[in-house]
């Protein structure tokens, strides 16, 4: 279901570019240029572990001479490094507090991003702060925060390639700010809803067992807000004649400390409506087009204020004979902790003005934001979820239901420290089946018709749930065949929602056994492993 063909050539993105230019890699080393290039460094800590150290790492005895201090990287430093490793850019962030002590030295905060200009072979780097301050640091309160780590006599090679590559093909990609984004695997509700281990790999990242309350322990966040896209004004993108238009929103890390941008999940809403260049939102949304409904809330755990709120503004754009392509048009971008790490989310409305992706675009939209809290109703699902998530409001009862059942599973399992894989249908299908909103709508209005009582999730409550769950969704998800879900594709869309109304219809009205209703439908065949409680999957050691 998601946009992971977006187009950077496109017209509502960037100027004209080869195809081998956006795909070769930009190139480290050379400082010469007017635009300043990554540097290839050697780190023996870039693949230390996430774990922050405790005491501050003793500093290297130093060793100056005028020819180390002013020598910048050179492939020929990098690969006589035999216990290092060479690792792609020349952003690293410190570990430790660390006061200059002698002249020369830089001060150094925890968390800082530092710009590696030259490297020595006593360990002393020449590091450039955020406000321009150079000094000396030592290297091993350095950890190196972007880029792919490689084999150091590979990565000479490739690098020396890449030098003359970009020598004589410039690149003409734009500030990474204005890049488009792909989406994958670590972008959908799927990997955000499973299970996630810890650092050490003994428990679970935020989900944990309260045995005096018989239930999930809640968890608080520093951001958890509820948003809604009132309307979007002033939008012209000219000549153009797109087939559709979309928000995609998602919580952002422009430090990239991370180890990646987006941290979260991509979330979508569509307009109802385009007229006079104002995009109309709905009011009232229908059953399984849960698009449509501009609201949304953000939970991040996140103590940065490098992390924010991307609104992306996108088009869809078919010429004859291709296939869809998205094209992001602009974007803003909303702030959610200040330097102290407090919130800067007021209740209220935002006319937030767009900034352009393409420089060749004047005008400007402006998206109107209301922001507010979670209800009181609702505050106490929302606390159960997990800690990074950008969704639907309208599917938080199922989700915290869902994850009382998780808790459940874990607090019962024979084996805490097994990997094995369980299968459960509920457990196993469920973070699927939410990147399948239409699917949650339908599961929702069972548990109204059922009136499961979402208040008190007890023992009752998990087999009922449970139990519904496998008469209804599981059942038309693992055997019905169903169209894909393609959030660009109506047709699919038309035939999903009317055979899932057909059978929402068939459940309510004549309380027909579900399993007669699959008796009278093409079935496919069961695949037990597609809803195992996968633990040690890409999701868990994210």
């Amino acid at each position: 279901m998601y946009a992971d063909d977006v187009d950077e050539d496109s017209d509502f993105t960037e100027s004209t570019t080869s195809k081998s230019q956006r795909t070769s890699k930009v190139s480290a080393v050379s400082e010469t240029r007017s635009v300043p290039r990554e540097a290839a460094v050697v780190s023996t800590t870039a693949l230390q572990s996430r774990v922050q150290p405790q005491a501050q790492p003793r500093a290297l005895p130093r060793h100056r001479s005028p020819s180390q201090t002013k020598s910048s990287p050179t492939i020929t430093t990098t690969s006589k490094s035999d216990d290092g490793v060479v690792v792609k850019g020349n952003l690293f962030i410190a570990l430790v507090h660390r006061k200059a002590i002698n002249k020369g030295d830089l001060n150094v905060q925890k968390g800082d991003v530092l710009k590696i200009h030259s490297t020595r072979e006593d360990g002393w780097w020449i590091a450039e702060n955020e406000n321009g301050q150079r000094g000396m640091v030592p290297k091993n309160i350095l950890k190196h925060c972007t880029g792919d780590v490689v084999k150091p006599q590979r990565a000479v090679q490739r690098i020396q390639a890449e030098v003359h590559r970009s020598a004589a093909h410039p690149s003409r990609q734009p500030p990474a700010r204005r890049r488009a984004i792909h989406a994958n695997f670590h972008n959908t509700l799927e990997c955000h809803m499973a299970l996630r281990l810890s650092e050490s790999n003994w428990s679970f990242h935020d989900l944990f067992w309260n045995d005096r309350l018989h239930t999930i322990q809640k968890r608080h966040v520093t951001t958890c807000k509820m948003f809604k896209v009132d309307k979007i004004t002033k939008y012209n993108i000219g000549s153009a004649e797109p087939t559709g238009h979309y928000l995609r929103m998602c919580l952002f890390d422009k430090s990239a400390v991370t180890g990646r941008q987006v941290v979260s999940n991509f979330h979508y809403v569509f307009p109802a409506a385009i007229k006079n260049n104002t995009w109309v939102f709905e009011k009232n949304v229908k059953l399984f087009r849960p698009q449509y409904n501009s609201q949304f809330f953000a939970r991040s755990n996140y103590r940065m204020d490098k992390v924010i709120l991307m609104i992306e503004l996108f088009v869809t754009l078919r010429k004859p004979g291709s296939p869809l392509s998205h094209a992001r048009s602009f974007f803003a971008e909303l702030p959610l902790l200040n330097e102290a790490h407090q919130s800067l989310l007021k209740n209220g409305t935002r006319q937030i003005q767009m900034e352009a992706s393409n420089a060749a675009f004047k005008d400007t939209p402006t998206i109107t934001l209301s922001i507010s809290d979670i209800s009181q109703k609702q505050v106490g699902f929302c606390d159960m979820l997990p800690d990074v998530v950008v969704w639907n409001p309208s599917y938080l009862q199922l989700t915290a239901a869902y994850r009382v059942c998780l808790g459940h599973f874990t607090r019962t399992r024979a084996d805490p420290t097994s990997a094995d894989a369980t299968f459960d249908p509920l457990l196993g299908l469920f973070p699927r089946l939410c990147d399948q909103p239409d699917m949650l709508d339908l599961l929702m209005a069972l548990c109204v018709k059922k009136k499961l009582n979402f208040n008190m999730m007890n023992d009752a409550f998990v087999e009922q749930f449970s139990n519904l769950f496998v008469t209804s969704v599981f059942g038309i998800d693992q055997l019905a065949s169903l169209p894909k879900y393609d959030l660009w594709d109506e047709p699919s869309l038309k035939r999903r929602e009317e055979m899932l109304t057909t059978f929402l219809t068939t459940l309510l009205i004549s309380n027909q056994n579900p399993l007669k209703y699959q008796t009278e439908m093409k079935i496919r065949p069961l695949d037990i492993h597609k809803f195992a409680v996968d633990l040690c999957g890409p999701h868990a050691i994210d």
